[in-house]
């Protein structure tokens, strides 16, 4: 059975998803130190489509398991799916954030102007409007604020929790100044950016549900935007 693999190279983690039959046949997440040779016999298939933040030479052992791979790079994603970006230079705009900026167009086409915020490490935040990136954000990812925090008052590593009572120690505190964020985020970008429609990914993006009705969880935003764009482009690949 002829089966794809979909694959997002990131700078801590590698995600990989296994498809058949345009169903999804398992799901892998390691860290790069877990790439090795009892990792990569474990992997078999025909092709794969892939996007990395990370160096090639990083990556190619694992692509020379497949008989045919493409990588879906920003100049892909503007070319053949007709994205456009207001970015100054392409290259530097990192292919993640385009992809979040692709999958939730093609998700919600029907919605005029969209906000993707994807919850990670660093938070960054793109704006959609038609078929153009129009700009974006990047904070401090929810962990990295309360490491940093935790460590100015010598407490230790806090794990992202957030809370809408008022804090009575510092912990608490930490952990409701958090939320007030997160909602002060999408307050703006609701009021200040007119978007209608939110869409957060990433790993913290639990940390947003329930903030306002426009927002949509799709944690695993660019593993499904590259799925749909292998759609796509068959028979190419």
């Amino acid at each position: 059975m002829m089966s794809l693999w979909v694959i997002d190279a990131g700078n801590t983690r590698l995600k990989l998803r296994e498809i058949r039959d345009n169903q999804i046949h398992r799901s892998i997440i390691i860290r790069w130190d877990q790439l090795n040779s009892d990792f990569l016999q474990s992997i078999k298939g025909d092709k794969a489509i892939y996007s990395k933040v990370v160096s090639s030479n990083k990556l190619s052992p694992l692509l020379l398991l497949f008989d045919q791979v493409i990588e879906i790079d920003n100049d892909v994603i503007t070319e053949q799916f007709n994205l456009t970006t207001k970015y100054k230079t392409l290259h530097q705009l990192g292919v993640d954030r385009l992809l979040a900026s692709l999958g939730a167009r093609l998700l919600f086409e029907h919605h005029e102007k969209i906000a993707v915020i994807n919850a990670g490490t660093a938070t960054t935040i793109e704006i959609i409007e038609n078929d153009t990136h129009i700009g974006g954000m990047i904070i401090a990812g929810n962990q990295l604020m309360l490491n940093s925090l935790a460590s100015a008052h010598q407490l230790p590593k806090l794990n992202v929790q957030s809370s809408t009572e008022l804090g009575t120690d510092s912990i608490t505190c930490m952990q409701t100044g958090l939320a007030f964020m997160n909602q002060g985020l999408v307050l703006a970008l609701l009021k200040d950016y007119k978007v209608n429609k939110i869409v957060v990914c990433g790993g913290n993006s639990p940390q947003f549900v329930d903030l306002d009705a426009s927002i949509t969880l799709i944690p695993d935003l660019i593993m499904q935007t590259l799925h749909l764009i292998a759609q796509k482009l068959d028979p190419i690949i």
